[in-house]
């Protein structure tokens, strides 16, 4: 029995997913960690690496990292092409998150106007990782989902 159970432990973390971006975690890259965690890979493990480290971790999904599948571009965020991708469809929270991740991400100029805006930005930033490596995001998670039960 301890050999079936260690063998299931190896392949629970053989085939676990991870998923990587740049230290500082960014709230586009943060909501798109959220959705990853919530909607495809209740399983997944997060790691930040600083902008100037090469990515060299085995096995991951780069999220808004410049060789990224998934990130942002002139026109959408990186939590919204996962959304599309991964056809997870929207309501009034999702588009409540776009519209703001799209004022801290592409207009950042802009979001001195929106004190609702500013708050979230705030709030995603105390409870973000205040180093890079694995990472843990289980208050951040949390923060975004009592978020989302406001609507």
């Amino acid at each position: 029995m301890k050999k079936f159970f260690i063998f299931c432990l190896f392949l629970y973390f053989a085939f676990a997913k991870s998923y990587v971006g740049y230290y500082p975690l960014e709230p586009d890259t943060a909501l798109t960690f959220w959705a990853i965690q919530k909607y495809k890979d209740k399983d997944a493990k997060f790691f930040l690496v600083d902008k100037k480290s090469a990515i060299n971790l085995k096995k991951t999904i780069k999220i808004n990292t410049s060789d990224a599948k998934i990130k942002r571009n002139g026109r959408f965020t990186a939590f919204e092409i996962f959304l599309y991708k991964n056809k997870i469809k929207s309501n009034e929270c999702m588009k409540r998150l776009i519209k703001i991740d799209k004022v801290l991400e592409m207009m950042p100029w802009m979001k001195n106007q929106f004190p609702d805006i500013l708050a979230f930005e705030n709030r995603l930033r105390n409870l973000s990782p205040k180093k890079s490596g694995k990472v843990k995001l289980k208050r951040l998670f949390l923060f975004i989902d009592e978020f989302c039960k406001k609507f």
